[in-house]
């Protein structure tokens, strides 16, 4: 993944992204030395995901973040993580081993649309890291009832939503969870060039 230019053939081919789950970020990406709490990292696979998601979004190209894809939105538009919650918000430290907690949606957001107008849900979200300083035309979309940040979205894009949460694993329970990855597709087809003829 270190060959970084790779990033503008694939936009070529694509309607959409949809960044996926995976390790801590590399808190160099952010300009953080890291802390004794940090997990594995993978810097090249760091910085080839926020290179290519920073060309998507200059594509206006529609992006859904999951977990670990909220922290790179965040990240690759400026903003910062907290390395680890248990030991920078000890609020957090009781919760860490929780996966099923509420979440806040605020009112008026792309999100809240998109989830049927619900403005409290249930979710699966267990993480150590999560959003310090909102990164540049990003807004808080949902969070817990202690304020920790669970979703954001694009100020200025048509969609680019990021949720702390795993909705795929939701979507037999929730059928809204359903309609993040409805309203993903149905804006790249938007975007999709018209077939020839």
């Amino acid at each position: 993944m270190d060959n970084l230019e790779e990033t503008e053939n694939y936009l070529e081919i694509i309607d959409g992204l949809l960044l996926t789950g995976g390790q801590d970020i590399s808190p160099e990406c952010y300009g953080e030395e890291p802390g004794d709490r940090l997990k594995k990292v993978d810097i090249s696979r760091d910085r080839w995901e926020l290179e290519f998601f920073r060309r998507t979004y200059r594509s206006d190209l529609p992006v859904l973040g999951i977990c670990r894809g909220m922290q790179l939105i965040n990240v690759g538009l400026g903003g910062t993580l907290y390395q680890d919650l248990g030991s920078q918000l000890h609020f957090a430290e009781e919760k860490e081993n929780f996966q099923h907690h509420e979440v806040l949606i605020e009112k008026g957001t792309q999100l809240f649309e998109v989830l049927y107008s619900y403005d409290k849900l249930k979710v699966n979200s267990r993480h150590h890291q999560a959003v310090k300083d909102l990164g540049e035309s990003l807004q808080v979309a949902a969070r817990t009832e202690e304020g920790t940040v669970e979703a954001v979205e694009s100020t200025e894009k048509k969609f680019v939503i990021g949720v702390q949460w795993h909705p795929e694993a939701l979507v037999e329970d929730r059928p809204c969870f359903r309609e993040l990855f409805g309203s993903l597709i149905l804006t790249a087809r938007e975007n999709a060039p018209s077939p020839a003829g």
